[in-house]
């Protein structure tokens, strides 16, 4: 009985130990599995598809149509050659089946098709059936002086898709900042929660020490409470620490896709990144991979196809219209495509408004407005997209001294408290110089946690907004799994 009660103690302490995590891993993790990640890439899915189907636009469509059976009765009103009016019964009824080829030219907005089909009518009235027969028939159906769809579609659906890439790269770069930035709270958490322990530790040791002075007399009792308050304050900070520890390890959680409530062991990184970052380099490459940069030439191509199709849609417009083929008609279906007729059709036709108030011309200069305003939007957004770049680069590079300095103040703090700790346990100081010391030790850890969580930050911040990995030397380029 006891040798399974040990066993089951053993048991529930593995469970209950802490996973081992480094930030690499974090980074691995949340954009693997991350409901942000996946939200991420079924967007870009969504534009794929989206994409996909544009280019169909352009591929030859093979179509079929029928109709079954279509059955009419009526009485109707015939008209006799010496005018006079009668009326006669009629039965009618008719099928036919076409397929079609259809190929879309996106140079000129018009459309070649190719047609074959076959009707059949049967006239219940005098008993007889007819089959009309199309073998063979090539059209082509061009729009004049109108606004070509077709043409501007293909300047602008392949930069919406290279853009959902690039934008898909971004997002996945701010789920990599947001879970360094959750990683930073879960281990700011982690280092207060063992200051914590530390000082309570210290504390209680340290009251005890005063309790035994103040029993022999050596200290006042002012003291010995200030002690005890140590203490007390420095439990309170432990209860606060790790309530604040349980709610970051939640967050975290959830930006991963967890939802267990397992503990987290994270190690304090130490990444190698440039001593510097060239700002004109930075600039250059987020030039080359920003969804922005892509997206406002964009948005210039659209509203350029705004002015053109408020000049298409108004004013003189024609059609084109050629269709040349073979038809045939007989009381028999083998017959219907036997010695085929030629027949062909053109059509031109124009059409002007006369009158229309004004509606021509103000549709004209809405559009004129809209580019003009677009190219002035777009030169704002391009100066303050090489700001942010600037000021990412310089938070950068101060981020390398600044943590520098905090790494080397969280050690003279640490040796400094050491000391005075000694120093006060012989009585060469009273509990107020201890408390100081504690606390500058306590803060410049705290300090140097922050340098660090800036150094990682203002490097990952920058690579989203550039989309190069500075340390590699390379293009950041996530693969979607489409």
């Amino acid at each position: 009985m006891n040798k399974l009660l040990v066993l089951c103690c053993l048991c529930l302490s593995t469970f209950a130990q802490a996973q081992e995590y480094n930030l690499e891993s974090i980074i691995t993790l949340a954009t693997s599995q991350s409901p942000r990640a996946l939200q991420a890439k079924t967007a870009l899915n969504a534009r794929y598809w989206a994409y996909r189907n544009y280019q169909s636009n352009y591929l030859p469509q093979l179509a079929l149509s029928s109709v079954a059976g279509n059955y009419f009765r009526s009485i109707d009103n015939i008209t006799q050659p010496d005018g006079s009016f009668s009326f006669r019964p009629r039965e009618v009824a008719n099928s036919s089946v076409f397929l079609s080829l259809s190929q879309a030219v996106a140079p000129t907005g018009g459309t070649l098709s190719l047609s074959s089909g076959l009707n059949r009518i049967d006239n219940f009235t005098v008993n007889s059936t007819q089959f009309t027969a199309i073998p063979a028939s090539i059209g082509f159906d061009q729009p004049l002086l109108a606004f070509n769809s077709l043409r501007w579609e293909r300047r602008i659906q392949p930069l919406l898709y290279e853009e959902a890439k690039r934008r898909y790269n971004e997002e996945m770069e701010q789920v990599v900042l947001r879970a360094i930035n959750l990683y930073y709270n879960v281990l700011e958490s982690q280092i207060n929660q063992s200051i914590a322990d530390v000082n309570v530790a210290n504390n209680d040791t340290l009251f005890k020490i005063a309790q035994g002075r103040y029993n022999l007399g050596k200290i006042a009792e002012n003291e010995l409470l200030q002690m005890e308050l140590a203490y007390m304050r420095a439990k309170a900070s432990q209860n606060q620490s790790e309530a604040e520890m349980q709610r970051a390890t939640l967050e975290l959680r959830l930006h991963l896709g967890y939802s267990d409530n397992q503990p987290m062991k994270l190690a304090v990184p130490e990444g190698v990144f440039p001593e510097s970052i060239s700002e004109v380099e930075a600039i250059e490459q987020a030039q080359k991979n920003r969804s922005l940069v892509i997206g406002l030439d964009r948005r210039l191509i659209e509203a350029k196809r705004g002015v053109a199709q408020a000049k298409g849609e108004t004013g003189l417009r024609g059609n084109l219209q050629a269709n040349l083929g073979l038809n045939q008609t007989s009381e028999s279906l083998n017959s219907a495509f036997n010695n085929p007729l030629a027949q062909q059709q053109i059509q031109f036709s124009l059409t002007t408004p006369i009158i229309d108030w004004g509606r021509t011309k103000s549709r004209r200069r809405t559009a004129e407005a809209n580019l003009d305003l677009e190219k002035s939007i777009i030169n704002q957004e391009t100066q303050s997209f090489a700001q942010q770049i600037s000021l990412a680069v310089n938070n950068f590079n101060l981020s390398k001294s600044q943590l520098e300095i905090g790494r080397k103040g969280n050690e003279i703090a640490a040796k400094r408290y050491e000391i005075t700790k000694q120093r006060y346990l012989i009585g060469k100081i009273g509990i107020t110089d201890l408390n100081i010391a504690q606390q500058e030790r306590d803060a410049a850890k705290r300090d140097f946690i922050a340098s660090l969580r800036n150094y990682y930050t203002s490097y990952y911040n920058l690579r989203s907004l550039t989309l190069y990995n500075f340390v590699t030397k390379a293009a950041i380029s996530y693969e979607a799994g489409l």
